[in-house]
């Protein structure tokens, strides 16, 4: 019930992002909402956005001008595929390797708050960066690293729950700040459907997270190792995230370098 409250304060309070209002042609309220930030804006005035544009969104409009979708896609499947492994899987893994039922259940309680510590802290590191990549791969990479410190501190609790509680800092925390750079690689109409397929890809690997878990479990490898493995779509996705940084910085580069041609030619 909390989160439908919070959504009708929402709904009524935030405002529209002043390019979504200036591309859907809602002038008067980009206006507004810019005059509420800077007062000396005249009233009336049309908010100039550089790189506004009134094309249709669609899935093949995702792959349009170089787009970054299927990288972004990987970090999706790969962050979601870890998260409900860890969720679905945990209790029962570290049962199997000898933890009580309520230290497994312990452990899967912090998981999940160092989900939520990773999301505020991950977000307040990315806001103070133009590009929260590095930011984001490094909480990936973290996340990896405890995930093999969990595996050999099993036997010695205190340590294992701190380690758990870390990788849930560094993995369900980055997805905060995935989804901020998801919606930052898309022009303004097409953000809602990039983002929108970006978790839709993501929850197959939430499906199939669990389903790799009991498969392993089935063929006979160790409740140690199964944990372990989890290693492998955490750095896929640490280094997914850093592919998309030198992408998104050579288009950058790109369109600077387009921008500065088209300068020398008109004053020429």
């Amino acid at each position: 019930m909390i989160p439908l409250a919070i959504a009708a304060f929402a709904y009524r309070h935030l405002p529209e992002s002043v390019r979504y209002l200036t591309v859907a042609g809602k002038t008067e309220k980009a206006t507004e909402t810019v005059r509420r930030i800077n007062p000396s804006i005249p009233a009336g005035s049309v908010p100039e956005l550089p790189g506004t544009t009134t094309e249709k969104p669609s899935l093949l409009s995702l792959f349009a001008d170089g787009r970054t979708t299927l990288i972004l896609w990987a970090i999706f499947f790969m962050n979601q595929l870890v998260i409900y492994f860890v969720l679905s899987w945990m209790p029962s893994l570290f049962g199997q390797a000898g933890l009580s039922a309520s230290t497994a259940l312990i452990a899967t309680s912090l998981f999940n708050l160092g989900g939520v510590v990773g999301g505020i802290v991950i977000g307040r590191l990315s806001d103070k960066r133009a590009r929260p990549f590095g930011t984001i791969a490094t909480a990936y990479v973290i996340g990896a690293v405890f995930i093999g410190i969990t595996a050999l501190t099993f036997e010695i609790v205190p340590v294992m729950l701190i380690a758990v509680f870390l990788i849930g800092v560094g993995v369900s925390g980055s997805q905060t700040g995935i989804s901020a750079v998801a919606a930052a690689t898309y022009p303004t109409t097409a953000r809602a459907t990039g983002v929108g397929w970006a978790y839709g890809i993501g929850r197959i690997g939430s499906i199939l997270g669990p389903t790799l878990g009991g498969l392993f479990i089935s063929i006979g490898l160790a409740p140690v190792a199964i944990f372990t493995l989890t290693i492998i779509p955490t750095l896929i996705a640490a280094l997914a995230i850093m592919q998309l940084a030198r992408v998104v910085a050579d288009r950058t580069a790109t369109r600077q370098t387009e921008t500065n041609s088209d300068e020398v030619l008109e004053a020429t």
